[in-house]
């Protein structure tokens, strides 16, 4: 910027400076002096362009990344939260049925304990009814001795 501002002054020796505002270049295709500085500001305005966008992209990149570890912390949160359920549930099948085991076992042992006491009762119906027809037989036997003896 500075050389550009001193263009047209004098220099020490006393000559101007040449300020190449109409100047062309060696081969004459294009011009030298104010035509650099318009593209001069258009490459800086693609490189801030430029910039911008690979700004906006890391910041797109960024924000997707904090999306997905929340999205994958989630999803870990859910899978545990289901195993500890699944968990629980198991625990309480396994525990239901324990307790179904028990009742069983409780049921099979008040029946035999049933079974037993009606298996007493029958062989004691029996002795009794044993012992009544052996009583009967010894009085009959004792009426029928009484008359032979009379």
């Amino acid at each position: 910027m500075d050389i550009i501002n001193r263009a047209g002054q004098r220099t020490p020796s006393g000559a101007r400076t040449p300020t190449n505002g109409g100047a062309k270049s060696r081969d004459g295709s294009k011009p030298r002096g104010g035509v650099q500085l318009d593209e001069i500001q258009e490459q800086r305005e693609m490189e801030m362009k430029k910039k911008e966008e690979k700004e906006a992209d890391a910041k797109q990149r960024r924000e997707e990344l904090l999306k997905k570890k929340a999205d994958d912390q989630r999803e870990k949160r859910e899978a545990r939260i289901k195993r500890v359920q699944d968990a629980r549930q198991k625990q309480e099948v396994k525990k239901g049925s324990k307790l179904l085991e028990k009742e069983k076992a409780e049921e099979l042992e008040a029946l035999k304990k049933r079974e037993e006491k009606a298996k007493a009762e029958a062989d004691k119906k029996k002795f009794d009814a044993e012992e009544a027809a052996r009583k009967e037989e010894e009085r009959k036997i004792a009426e029928a001795r009484a008359k032979v003896a009379t």
